[in-house]
């Protein structure tokens, strides 16, 4: 018969082991689906100061060009890479200096159109999704809509790479070959306005990696940029820590240990 002092010290033993354990988990949603809005701006960034967003970043550019689309052995969605070193250049601020320069970052880096030559159509957009190291590594590259025609309102869906997540493995041996646990992501569209003017939204957000169950980094009906997001599913299991286990103890249950063998 085991001693109710014994059996107290093993649940003691097991929640401190268990509290000490890692604890990692992923932010983001399995799949998401934005709608374009072509009204929208950088002056509405609703994710930015979502719970479990680390930061945010939008910009509207003109004098870009549209890039060719990718060879079709290579536009398949999940391909890695790195993103391109001039879209680097936030990242020491991102950094060092996020919180007290992101709205001076945004007044330097934003452009604002004309409103008598609006955006009429996108004609490329690419997701990108970054590991957890915060140096922009990229894990999953979806060029699906590289060269497209798409009119205010029409939809844009993306898998992320957590969707591959097999919650029968912790989160440690999958955050390399491949990386299934995005840090961040990435939505880069190319429109043309009435007058044929290539311009370029491009935004950032990076996830806090933190696992509390109120986090909520992507929301239906948030908007930034060109896009409003209409869905984002959530697989719990993917969301919620894969290495901490939670052990309650139930005093029917405690005392029965005490009398069984």
């Amino acid at each position: 018969m085991k001693s109710f002092t014994s059996v107290i010290l093993a649940a003691l033993a097991a929640q401190q082991t268990t509290a000490e354990a890692p604890t990692m988990c992923s932010c983001s949603p399995t799949v998401f689906t934005f709608v374009l809005n072509l009204d929208g701006s950088c002056d509405v960034n609703d994710i930015e100061f979502n719970s479990g967003i680390d930061g945010s970043f939008c910009f509207t550019e003109e004098g870009v060009a549209v890039p060719e689309p990718p060879p079709q052995a290579d536009a398949v969605a999940g391909s890695i890479g790195m993103i391109e070193e001039e879209d680097k250049w936030w990242l020491p601020i991102w950094k060092q200096y996020l919180k007290p320069v992101r709205e001076r970052i945004l007044q330097v880096r934003k452009r604002v159109l004309e409103s008598d030559d609006p955006v009429t159509e996108i004609v490329s957009v690419q997701f990108l999704e970054f590991d957890t190291s915060g140096d922009l590594t990229v894990i999953n590259q979806d060029d699906t809509y590289a060269d497209v025609t798409l009119m205010d309102g029409d939809k844009l869906k993306f898998n992320s790479a957590s969707s591959f997540l097999d919650t029968d493995f912790p989160l440690s041996e999958q955050m390399t070959s491949p990386a299934l646990v995005p840090g961040g992501a990435s939505l880069i569209l190319y429109g043309k306005t009435a007058s044929g003017v290539v311009v370029r939204n491009r935004f950032f957000w990076m996830y806090d990696m933190n696992c509390a169950r109120e986090n909520s980094p992507i929301n239906v009906d948030d908007e930034i940029g060109w896009i409003k997001v209409v869905c984002c599913s959530h697989d719990m299991q993917h969301l919620l820590p894969l290495l901490h286990v939670s052990l309650t103890f139930d005093l029917h249950t405690l005392l029965a240990n005490v009398y069984t063998g």
